[in-house]
Parts: structure tokens; sequence; C-alpha cells
């Protein structure tokens, strides 16, 4: 029972304690067998002696019992054990009733000072009080070893029981992981919530330290205690391991995992119901997470199973290295850093395929990678989070490199991810690198509810693209509230493509020295639209280039795709908006150009519409005088007009009067609209425009020539 007891005490603290108490636990495991083992050895060699005993010779269990009895400690202690007399009279002579009134008196006394210390123990067991309960319990366990099964029968143990009970019952935080208890579930995790419809697996196999881990071959796993590991995991091919709500933490300098040409899966169906506590640590240029203890001050808490490394240890979460393929559903990968001039500190990708479908990726630092770096790799994001990195150099967050694929879609994120703002850093969310080789190299592409935000560096808060890169959005991805201190607040793109290629993607909110800077574009870039499907997203823009009246700067064009082409359109260009004050987005020649003169443009039916036919808005190019409308299109007046004869419109226009007056000034038609065209007149001002004659002068405003 004494046992048991403090074993789920022991249970019952794990659930409240943080990595460091794994060892200890394992410890506490090993010396609980040990003690098993002895008094079983004892028992075996006490039943001997008693057998070989001649009457009335004291027996081995005789001089333990006596001389562990609470002040009753013979003088002769020191003597060699066949020169000892025994004081009190053997347990066994008791039963022919030789005992004395003073051994009975003592053995009494024993009796009642353990239960003193059972009825000392509290009605119930708490995270507050379960170190001192424990130390209770030890002193009930070694008080306990000097009485006889007699003397335990006469204690009320009515008090202990309801320890017991209370240890076996759910607490806050369940008792499930701590007793290692696993539930059969989908490989994806408790649920199965995807489009893929995982069915149940029931082949679920316990893991309970490190040399069951290291042995671990092809099939379904799932941990029952924190493992501390003493060298790298390297599984088998085909693997599924679950956390169960556990930890695997490196005590050493090395990779935890490592995927090598295989397959492995990695989830957690407790992810909500265990807790372990990490805390931030500087150390050099680097801010990781190392693990604490739960009371720590501004102490992070993560819930579920994590792969991290112990205090003062540092290395690689996950290394997936020669065509591997890492599938993570679950858990959080955290508290990993790399030193010098390596990448992926969370996750290094070596030409191999990396999914994540949930789980985190977080509080781990790297010079280039914080949370994952892939180098001639695909990355599959279709949900989870990476966040929390750091990076000395660049790529907060994610790196891409050496022609490596992102695909960011689902509802997965990005977000909160540093490259340090003291010198030039670039990517705070995501680093696409460089191709030399005049080819597309590393390409971003973030689809469905994909969001990138909260992100810090010099250039590219959220996302940096070097030559050749691409990134390109679609659905209802998001670019947000991310910040650089120089440039690109959102996205810098140099030499590189920026696409949008339908959907309703947004850039925006994304703020350089409180000023919105969101798509950053390097002289001779331009964000390509797709006319393959509909943009009515919301994309702001800033140049490198400084827009005047005389020089238009170019900031979208249709994107050169297969079935593409075409020319962007007025409503193109209301999803396309000036970062700075003063510079307008216009339409001309079928590209979208920053001007420093604002553009007249309003609807064909005034400065709103208000009518059923829902117009949108229209770009009107000024004139002084019809006469200097020379082809077809929307006009507007930026002066009042003077006619000294009949003007003759030859094309299909739109005219807004703006306010204005055309006055004829002879008796003549003061306009006519030629056979087979189209003129409509139109005026955005309050004060509205008019066409008349002057005075004196009599002819008709308008004249259809049929």
């Amino acid at each position: 029972m004494k046992k048991r007891v403090l074993s789920m005490l022991l249970a019952f603290i794990l659930c409240f304690s943080t990595l460091p108490m794994t060892a200890f636990a394992q410890e506490a495991d090993a010396v609980a067998e040990q003690e098993e083992q002895q008094e079983t050895d004892s028992a075996a060699e006490q039943e001997e002696a008693e057998a070989a005993a001649a009457p009335g010779e004291e027996t081995p269990a005789d001089k333990s019992t006596t001389a562990a009895t609470p002040g009753t400690e013979d003088s002769t202690a020191g003597e060699a054990p066949d020169t000892v007399e025994p004081s009190v009279e053997s347990v066994s002579d008791s039963d022919a009733g030789t005992q004395d009134t003073s051994a009975d008196d003592e053995k009494k006394a024993a009796v009642q000072k353990v239960q003193a210390l059972i009825d000392a123990l509290p009605d119930e067991v708490t995270v507050e009080n379960a170190e001192s309960v424990g130390a209770q319990l030890e002193a009930i366990d070694e008080a306990m070893e000097s009485l006889t099964k007699e003397q335990i029968a006469e204690l009320d143990m009515t008090r202990l029981h309801a320890i017991s009970e209370a240890l076996n019952t759910p607490m806050t935080v369940p008792m499930t992981v701590a007793e290692g208890q696993h539930v059969d579930h989908p490989i994806c995790g408790a649920t199965c919530t995807d489009k893929y419809k995982h069915s149940i697996v029931t082949e679920w196999k316990s893991i309970d330290s490190e040399a069951a881990l290291q042995a671990a071959t092809e099939g379904y796993y799932y941990l029952t205690q924190d493992i501390v590991t003493m060298e790298t995991w390297k599984p088998n091919n085909n693997v599924v391991l679950c956390l169960n709500g556990h930890s695997i933490a490196a005590n050493g300098d090395f990779v935890v995992i490592e995927i090598d040409k295989g397959q492995f899966t990695l989830c957690d169906c407790n992810s909500s119901e265990s807790m372990h506590y990490f805390t931030t640590s500087k150390e050099g240029l680097f801010t990781r997470w190392v693990p604490c203890e739960e009371n720590t001050e501004n102490r992070i808490s993560v819930t579920g199973g994590v792969i991290t490394h112990s205090v003062g240890r540092s290395d690689l979460g996950v290394k997936v290295d020669n065509n591997a393929t890492f599938t993570m559903y679950g858990g959080t990968i955290c508290g990993n850093k790399l030193q010098g001039s390596y990448n992926g500190a969370g996750v290094y990708v070596h030409n191999s395929t990396f999914n994540m479908y949930g789980g985190a990726i977080r509080g781990n630092a790297a010079s280039w990678g914080g949370g994952v770096a892939a180098l001639g790799s695909t990355f599959n994001m279709y949900g989870g989070v990476i966040s929390d990195n750091m990076v000395s150099a660049s790529a907060g967050g994610v790196l891409l490199s050496d022609k490596s694929v992102m695909n960011m879609s689902g509802n997965a994120q990005i977000s909160n991810n540093i490259a340090p703002t003291k010198w030039t850093t670039s990517g705070g969310g995501v680093y696409i690198f460089a191709s030399t080789d005049g080819e597309v190299g590393n390409c971003l592409y973030m689809s469905d509810n994909a969001k990138i935000s909260g992100n810090t560096a010099t250039q590219g808060g959220a996302v940096y693209v070097r030559k050749n890169g691409q990134v390109t959005m679609s659905g209802n991805a998001q670019i947000s509230n991310n910040t650089a201190t120089e440039n690109g607040g959102g996205v810098y793109v140099e030499n590189s493509t920026f696409k949008i290629a339908g959907g309703a993607p947004r850039v925006c909110d994304n703020l350089c020295q409180d000023v919105q800077n969101n798509v950053y574009l390097a002289t001779g870039n331009a964000i390509r639209i797709s006319k393959l499907s509909t943009f009515a997203g919301k994309i702001g823009v800033s140049t490198q280039d400084t827009p005047t009246e005389s020089n238009l700067v170019t900031v979208a064009a249709v994107a050169v795709e297969a079935g593409g082409g075409g020319h962007l359109t007025e409503e193109d260009l209301d999803h396309i908006c000036s970062d700075k004050e003063n510079l307008y987005p216009v339409l001309v020649g079928g590209e979208v150009k920053l001007s420093a003169t604002e553009p007249h443009r309003h609807p064909v039916c005034g400065a709103t519409c208000g009518d059923s036919e829902n117009h949108g808005n229209q770009t009107w190019i000024g004139v002084s005088n019809l006469t200097d409308i020379k082809s077809g299109g929307y006009y507007y007046l930026t002066d009042n007009v003077k006619l000294n004869d009949t003007w003759i419109c030859t094309y299909d226009v739109a005219l807004c009067l703006n306010g204005k007056t055309i006055t004829c000034a002879a008796e003549v038609d003061a306009i006519q609209v030629a056979k087979g065209t189209k003129l409509i007149i139109t005026d955005c001002q309050k004060v509205v425009g008019k066409i008349t004659h002057a005075q004196d002068n009599i002819g008709r405003d308008r004249k259809s020539v049929v």
C-alpha cells in the first residue's frame, strides 16, 4: 500500500513538473523497483533463517524488528551480530505469552507514532501541498518499516486510504498523461478533422524509456512519460509516434530526431491536456526558449508534447535528409538552437519533404531559418504555426534555398518571428534565397486562409524575395501587421516575381517606421496579376523609384502565363493602392502605374453610382478643350470651354463636365454626334456644369448626326 501511494503521488507531481523532472521520475521508479526486489530477497532469507534457528534463538526478522523500533536501540549495536543480546524477546516468543510489559508499551508507542503521522495527512492532495504530502508519506513509509504485520493491523488507515483514492481521481490537469494511459485514435491526433478521414489506429504500442524509443521498429507508438535522451534518435522507416502530451528532450549538443531516407510521422493526442513550461534565454546574439519550473516568473506555457533540448544544451530539433519525409500532425518543436552559421534550428530539411498539418515550431534560434530551413526540398504547410523564432542573420521563421518550394495553405500561420533590426537583416517571416542560374528558384505559394503576420526584420518584415524567387498569393491569403525598419514592411521584392493568382488576397497594414509599407518594389519589379481568375483583394504598394508628373512608375501588369494575356482593367486598379500620400495608381496602356497627379476617377453615372447598373470606377483623362479628344475613352474638363464652331464627336466618348461649362459663341450646334458613335455626358460635382450658347446666339446644345 505505502509503495503504491508513493508511486501515485510521484505521478501526481509529474503532471505539474517540467522537463528536468523526467530524470527524477525515472530514477524514482528505479529505486522503487530496487527496494521491492530487496524486500523480496530479504523475505526469502528470513524464511530460511527462521527454519534453521533453534527454539528461542533470535532470527534476522527479530533483530530487524527490535533494532528499528524507535526509542529501543540496543547499546551494543556496534558489536558483532553474534555477541548482541536481544533486548526484547522475538515476536514469535510473544505468541507463547513470554513478552514482558515493557516491550508491549514500546510497541504500542511505535504504533501510536505511525498513527499520528497518518492522522496528520491533509484531507486532499493539491498542486500546492503535493511536495509536503510527499514528505509526510516518506515519513510514514520509514516508520511503518519498523512495524510488524500485527502492529500494522492496529492502525486506522482511513486517511491514508483517502489519500490513495484522491491520487486515483482525475485532477485539473488530468492524470491520464502521467499514468501513461493512451486511447486509440487516428494517425492525425485525438480525432480526425481533415479531408483524409483517417481511421482509428488500434495497434499503438507504449514507449517508456530511451532504450524502448531507440528500439522501435516500423509501427505505431506512444510515450507513457517524458523521455530524456543521451543520443540522437534515428527512427526506423514508417514509425509513427504519438507524444501523448509528453516530451523528448536531448540532454546533449546533438540533434533530437534525425530522419534519413525513410518516413516518420509525429502526432499528439493530448495536445491540450498536459503542460510544459519555458522561459526566454538570452544567449549571445540569440534569444530562445529553455525549460523552466512552473513557478518561474514570466514563464511560457506550452500545452501538449514537445521536442526540445535540456537547459544548456543545443542543436537541431528535427533533421530530415536524403529524400526522407517528415509528416507532423501535432506536438511543439521548441527551445532548440544552432550555433555558428548553420540553418534551421527547429526543422532542417535537405533534399526531402516536410508535411506540416498541425502542431507548432516555436522559440527556436539559429543564424538563418530560426524555425525551418528547406534546402532543395518541398515544405507543405497545410496547417500549424511557426512563431516566436529568432535569427542573428535572416529568415526568422522560414528559409527557402536551393530551389525549394513552400506551399502554405489551410489555416497555416507564420507569426511573431524576429530577424533583429540592430543590423541589416531580411525576411522576418520568410526569406527566399537568390537563384543565380537565371531560372525560377525558390517559391512561396500562399492560398486558402494562410497568414503571415507580426514578424520583424530590417527589410521584408514578412517576406524578402531575392533574385529569381517567386511569391504567389491566392484565395484569402493575408500578409499583415508585419514591420520593417527600412523597406518592405510586408514584402520586399528584389529582381523577382510577386504574383496575384485570383481570389481576395490582402497585403495591408504592414509598417515601416510607422508608415504603411506593404509590397516594396525595387527598381524594375512589378506585381504580376493573373487574368485566368478574378482578383478581388487589396494590395498596398511602394516603389524604390519615385514617380513624378512626367515619369510614371509601373507597379502592376498582366502575368505572363499560358492561357493568360490581355491587359489590366479598371476593376484591377480598384485593388491596388499607394502606400504613400500624394501618389496615385492610374491605368495607362493596360498597366497600373503610380502618378504624382491625382486622377479623376468615379463611375460613369456621377461621383458615386446610385443606379441599378452598379457602375464601377473609371479613370478619366483631363482635357481643357474638346479638340484635345483624339480617341475614344473617358474624359473630363479641367476648365470652362468656349466653342466658336460645332464640335463633332467621332469616337465613343464619355465626357464628365466636372462642374465646368461649354459655351458656344456661334449660331450653330454646340456638339454633333457622328453616325455610329456614342457620347455620354455626366458630371461628378455637386454644382453641375452645363452646355449652353452665349447671349444672343441661337443653336442646339447637342445634335446626333443621322
